[in-house]
């Protein structure tokens, strides 16, 4: 008896140790936050500021066991969201999430909402294997398992079905790919290559940002965003029906966007204002045919620091420019279905793009035609067709800095694609295999080919395995460019180094081999597991050619060009866990490893070390998201990236914090912080650009919304 109560008695004395350790720590860090003194942070002290948060939420969550919640936090369950439709993805058909034989992951409107994410690319960051750094306000760069640059080529960027990259680079524009964030759906992402359905560029992920059916946006809506960082935000949608079989919305955004902070201090002159508008339109031409039409415009400019270059002394100069950029695009798609079993759809779509600073013009205009035909052969054998073309002009005009020689280049890409998908064993095993066949202007025909499989054994099981080759083609800038940049040593002339295209560059290969396994024993519980090794070959590096003279007066030139000569691997695996013990509360965890071994022997190593530390090797992230009475939220977002050794960053471990308050079934209001335990930090630092990276600053925002 004595023992037991010595034990227990030591046992509360050192939990309040403990606590009271925790709690100490804990304010410590919480008013060092609140007077902007991040240097006395250390990994010790946010590390008890988490767990103090931690323990504090599940603390709420207890408190609130005894009020019910007004209403379900996750809207979806994880038995309903893993059995949300791809339609336009991996498989380019109806299919559960759980049943493609890929590495998927789905953000749904409402993890956007208690993201507090104001933008696509911030909310991608809760993707594992998805890799999102800020370069400054106005531009990231994201990638997928590896490669990530602002100048990413590896990942294809889709806007419910329509194309959004580049030809000049093969990279997308992320700052004017927006649309109102309540009127997206969902975000389907899938890591790996999607080369087979989706031809060149697919080759290490596919993104498809899909919006909501016009019949699920009736009436109207108002959002508005103000805050440090995202100065004001404001959208204003409106839904309505014309006629029996015809619905509409019509929709206008405006955004304006403070500067981030300069490394040397002060601001950075990279503040943004921008300004869209666009409608949809949904009609059903009778039992088996329905048609949709919606365009987009935007008009906006953004601020930079760049680095220029000049043929005279002082040979440089870095200038605060600004960037007009405009565009539009209309799209149409008709969708037929003879049976359950079989349908086709018809997809064109235009868009023009227009980008105006003081180093480069680029004007592009996109003429897109996609044709598709699923129908069953038999019980067991579903087969998938289709054909596309593809017309892209694009215009530029340079200056001494960056230039493309022919200024006006016209490329067509044809294309050929068909699968099978075979029932082994029903509802067991399936084998689904395909392949696109490409022609385009750079490197002519290319083939990409896939095997994947699926199995089944139980309803709690499923287990997957994939091969797959897909091909980068070069761009515009491989082919065309003549850049220039100045070098100068104490005792020598000044002489420029130029990179110059190379014609006969050729595409990228890669052969990947990936597996995966889901688990899920409860309908508030699932895991998802995928491992990958990648193959690549004939990875693009610029290298040495011959030296040269010109100008007047004469300065040497020290050329390279884009050789195809680094090849190797990498290899990783994404985790993703969704948890929901309590209906009002709710954990999602994604954690991602890479890591790389590529050969460039002509470089010596200079490329291959370049991407293995500009990607880190861990990165995983912890959402939580609790239902409090009276009508109250509370969302908790933790971050951490590994350093990046190629920019000499250190790790980032950050939260952000969202507050919610539901004024009605129509109406709430929101206050969220981003980079708690960061009053600034660089993401990046861009070496392979024009532009000058800078660091993010932590933001505060009060959000309110209003459906009417």
């Amino acid at each position: 008896m004595c023992f037991k109560v010595f034990f227990w008695k030591y046992f509360f004395k050192n939990c309040f140790k403990a606590m009271n350790r925790i709690l100490n720590k804990a304010r410590t860090s919480i008013l060092s936050i609140s007077y902007g003194q991040t240097d006395k942070l250390t990994t010790s002290s946010l590390f008890y500021l988490t767990l103090f948060i931690f323990i504090l939420q599940l603390f709420l969550s207890s408190s609130a066991r005894g009020v019910p919640p007004q209403y379900d936090i996750t809207e979806l369950t994880i038995e309903e969201l893993m059995s949300i439709e791809m339609k336009t993805t991996i498989s380019r058909k109806a299919q559960a999430v759980n049943e493609v034989a890929a590495a998927v992951f789905v953000i749904t409107q409402e993890d956007i909402r208690r993201s507090g994410a104001m933008s696509i690319p911030e909310a991608l960051r809760m993707v594992p294997g998805i890799e999102v750094s800020r370069i400054d306000a106005n531009r990231w760069t994201i990638a997928s398992r590896g490669f990530n640059n602002y100048y990413s080529n590896k990942l294809l960027v889709l806007m419910d079905g329509r194309t959004v990259y580049t030809s000049l680079f093969s990279g997308v524009y992320w700052e004017v790919q927006d649309t109102v964030l309540s009127d997206i759906e969902r975000i389907e992402v899938i890591r790996g290559p999607g080369g087979t359905l989706w031809g060149a560029n697919a080759v290490n992920g596919v993104i498809n940002i899909v919006t909501k059916k016009v019949k699920d946006t009736q009436g109207g809506h108002l959002d508005i965003i103000a805050g440090t960082e995202e100065r004001a935000i404001g959208s204003l949608r409106y839904g309505g029906k014309a006629g029996e079989k015809a619905w509409y919305r019509v929709y206008a955004k405006f955004l304006k966007r403070d500067s981030s902070a300069a490394f040397s201090g002060g601001e950075r002159p990279d503040t943004m204002e921008i300004s869209r508008a666009g409608g949809k339109m949904e009609l059903e031409l009778g039992g088996q045919d329905s048609l949709f039409i919606q365009g987009d415009y935007y008009d906006g400019e953004s601020g930079a620091r760049n680095i220029r270059t000049l043929p005279y002394d002082p040979y440089f100069e870095k200038i605060n420019s600004v960037e007009d950029k405009s565009g539009w695009n209309i799209q149409a798609r008709w969708d037929h279905a003879y049976s359950r079993n079989s349908d086709f759809n018809l997809q064109l779509y235009y868009h023009m793009n227009e980008r105006d600073n003081p180093g480069l013009f680029e004007k592009e205009a996109v003429y897109d035609m996609d044709f598709q035909h699923r129908f069953r052969l038999g019980n067991l054998q579903e087969i998938l067709w289709g054909t596309g073309y593809r017309h892209v002009n694009n215009k530029t005009r340079g200056s001494f800095d960056i230039s493309f020689v022919p200024h006006e280049r016209t490329d067509h890409l044809y294309s050929f694609f068909i699968q099978d998908e075979v029932t082994i064993f029903p509802e067991k095993l399936t084998a689904t295999i395909g392949t696109k066949i490409e022609k385009n202007n750079y490197t002519g025909k290319e083939l990409q080919p896939s095997l994947r499989l699926m199995w089944t054994p139980d309803r709690l099981n499923s287990v997957w395995g994939a091969i797959s080759r897909a091909v980068r083609t070069p761009s515009r800038f491989e082919h065309d460019v003549r850049t220039n940049y100045l070098f100068s040593m104490e005792g020598y002339d000044p002489f420029y180094f130029a990179i110059i295209g190379n014609r006969e560059a050729e595409s990228e290969e890669l052969w990947a081999y990936e597996a995966g396994y889901r688990f899920k024993p409860h309908d508030s519980f699932s895991i998802d597991l995928a491992l990958f090794l990648n193959r690549y070959d004939r990875l693009i590096t610029y290298e040495f050619g011959t030296p040269f003279f010109e100008g007047e007066p004469l300065y040497l030139v020290i050329t390279e060009s884009a050789a195809n000569n680094m090849k190797g691997n990498t290899y990783g695996g994404e985790l993703s866990i969704d948890y929901s013990p309590l209906s009002y509360l709710r954990f999602q965890g994604a954690y991602s490893y890479l890591r790389f071994d590529l050969n460039d022997p002509v470089t010596q190593g200079y490329y291959s070390r370049f991407y293995e530390g500009a990607s880190p090797s861990h990165r995983f992230s912890v959402r939580s998201s609790i239902e409090l009475p009276y009508n109250l939220e509370l969302d908790l977002w933790f971050k951490y990236r590994d350093n990046l050794s190629s920019h000499l960053l250190p790790s980032i471990f950050n939260m952000d914090a969202r507050i919610g308050y539901r004024l009605g079934k129509d109406m709430d209001i929101s206050i969220t912080s981003q980079n708690l335990f960061d009053s600034k930090q660089p993401e990046t630092v861009v070496n392979d650009s024009i532009y000058i990276a800078s660091q993010i600053e932590r933001g505060y925002y009060l959000r309110f919304t209003w459906n009417f």
